[in-house]
């Protein structure tokens, strides 16, 4: 993969954990992703059929018996291929095409699997803090409801008020359930994607968790992610490096390649020349068809008496073949191909519009990324001299059990928004890159 990758993905261990998983432990899994196994077998397989049809493809060998009345022969010709016909050359470019388009397409794949396996870590990282976040929630509720069940006694609250406060610990109950499921499919979705083992640990008899423990996630942290770079050259990038655009340029150059074919001279020759005695005969030709020598003779088994049949005498004797081919619908077929190359440079400029829309977007995904990790490290700045006022509160005594129950609630949250923004931002970028394929940028 590319130096950027190879920096990602350098130094990792097996997976080993129990109870903690680490971006580490997932992204050792890469090469076993399931898109990135299948395009390492089509480049094996890519370059396999190139390495066949480069191959030394030998000398063929045929045998002619004749056998009449009055003389019997064997005939033994041998072809030696010197050159390559025009569609053994055409065979060997597409192969060589797919070849290259086949390496790109596994470059991509890595880039591709890693981003994916990063987007449900992520989901399963936010998952896990989601829980903490509706868990403070709750907590935030139950001071609250003992807050108003106290005011309910002395008689400053109501009973509908005491009714209400218990609703909310109720919904905020429900509201740690489903983000506890939230978070055990996620996880279940990262498992299935990394092919990793859920932890299994000892159960007692008649545990409702039989499949295991969702592991403990850590933050993911790749230290400081460079931007890849402007938006014209990333869309220069896109247009260059994209296997879809590279798959379009070989469908371009294989119809001008057809037009150019088309337009050359249908000529081929066959010179040969023959030496014919009684004893036998050797042909040495040529065909421009299918590029290849041949020698080739006769060698005569039996023949009957000078007094049934007349002795020839030996005769040498040379030829050349040349073919023309002129059809009435050359005209036609030239402008169909013609046709042919201008539909496949249109497909590239579409393609190549695509790619530059994909990556405008991706870098507006950026730029909004930026602006929220920058909008939640302010939040949680203000969060935080808000909780050295509310510590210096609590050591003079002038803080309840509801108010410092929300406080708490309110420094998880900063703490969930700031966490969210900044994984947000490492996908984002990752997202940008493989957009515009830049890998390469270290």
């Amino acid at each position: 993969m590319k130096t950027w990758m190879v920096v990602l993905l350098a130094a990792l261990s097996p997976p080993a954990f129990s109870q903690t998983l680490t971006w580490n432990d997932v992204a050792y899994q890469i090469p076993q992703h399931e898109s990135v196994q299948l395009a390492s077998r089509l480049l094996s397989l890519a370059q396999a059929e190139v390495d066949a049809e480069s191959a030394w493809k030998g000398l063929k060998v045929s045998t002619r018996p004749v056998a009449e009345l009055t003389k019997a022969d064997l005939g033994i010709d041998l072809w030696f291929l010197l050159g390559s016909t025009a569609a053994d050359r055409e065979k060997a470019t597409a192969l060589v095409e797919t070849l290259a388009l086949r390496q790109r397409e596994a470059d991509e794949a890595v880039g591709r699997a890693t981003v994916d396996l990063l987007r449900a870590y992520n989901a399963s990282y936010l998952a896990q803090q989601s829980v903490g976040v509706a868990e403070a929630a709750r907590d935030e509720q139950k001071s609250r409801l003992e807050a108003v069940k106290q005011r309910v006694k002395q008689g400053t609250l109501t009973a509908t008020a005491g009714a209400l406060a218990e609703a909310g610990l109720q919904d905020s109950e429900a509201e740690v359930a489903q983000a506890r499921l939230d978070l055990r499919l996620a996880w279940f979705a990262l498992a299935f994607k990394a092919t990793l083992e859920t932890p299994r640990p000892d159960h007692q008899p008649g545990s409702q968790d039989p499949l295991g423990l969702v592991p403990l996630l850590a933050k993911p942290d790749f230290g400081p992610l460079v931007s890849p770079g402007l938006p014209v050259a990333l869309i220069a990038m896109a247009k260059q490096n994209a296997s879809t655009a590279l798959a379009q340029r070989q469908r371009l150059e294989k119809a001008r390649r057809a037009l150019v074919a088309a337009s050359a001279l249908p000529l081929t020759f066959a010179p040969q020349l023959s030496y014919v005695a009684p004893q036998g005969s050797v042909v040495l030709s040529y065909s421009s068809v299918s590029g290849s020598l041949g020698l080739g003779g006769d060698v005569s088994l039996y023949r009957a008496p000078e007094s049934v049949i007349k002795t020839v005498d030996p005769v040498l004797s040379a030829s050349v073949l040349l073919t023309w081919e002129f059809s009435g619908d050359t005209a036609l077929r030239r402008q169909a191909l013609e046709d042919a190359v201008e539909l496949e440079r249109r497909r590239l400029g579409y393609l190549e519009a695509s790619l530059e829309l994909g990556v405008r977007s991706k870098y507006a995904a950026f730029l909004k990324a930026q602006e929220s990790l920058a909008a939640s490290l302010r939040a949680q700045e203000s969060t935080g001299a808000a909780a050295q006022s509310f510590a210096s509160k609590k050591l003079i005594g002038q803080v309840s059990p509801e108010e410092e129950a929300a406080n708490a609630a309110v420094l998880v949250r900063a703490t969930f928004a700031h966490d969210k923004a900044q994984v947000n931002l490492t996908l984002a970028t990752l997202e940008l890159r493989e957009a515009a394929s830049a890998w390469e940028i270290p």
